[in-house]
């Protein structure tokens, strides 16, 4: 093979690169969006007085999580995050004592899943 003929292959290789960059930033969107979601609904959680409505807020996070999970693939960082979710979701913080083993236990898990974030650079799994 020439020269020019590797040169003229690695140009269309390149190209069909480019042509999924539409669709990766989009994934990456969506698993954003998640992410916004849940923090968000959390926060709703913690500020709603209802019974049922914190009882769907509760069905929402998890749907989120849900998807979260299916779309993020089999990622340490992510599967830590929706970890930790379901344990503050589960309300079995030690009734919120500051300090507790299961606060720090969520606060290391959040931690860890960022930090290995952070060195890969959003490249996991």
């Amino acid at each position: 093979m020439s020269s020019i003929d590797s040169q003229q292959e690695r140009l269309e290789a390149l190209e069909l690169f480019r042509s999924h960059v539409p669709e990766i930033r989009g994934h990456l969107q969506f698993l954003d969006f998640l992410v916004r979601s849940i923090i968000a609904d959390m926060e709703r959680f913690v500020d709603e007085t209802d019974g049922g409505t914190k009882a769907f807020l509760h069905q929402l996070i998890e749907m989120h999580l849900h998807h979260l999970e299916v779309n993020g693939g089999p990622t340490a960082a992510l599967q830590e995050f929706a970890e930790a979710v379901r344990l503050w979701l589960s309300g079995d913080l030690n009734n919120g004592q500051e300090g507790s083993s299961d606060i720090q236990y969520m606060r290391d898990l959040v931690n860890t899943s960022m930090d290995t974030v952070n060195m890969t650079g959003g490249m996991m799994g």
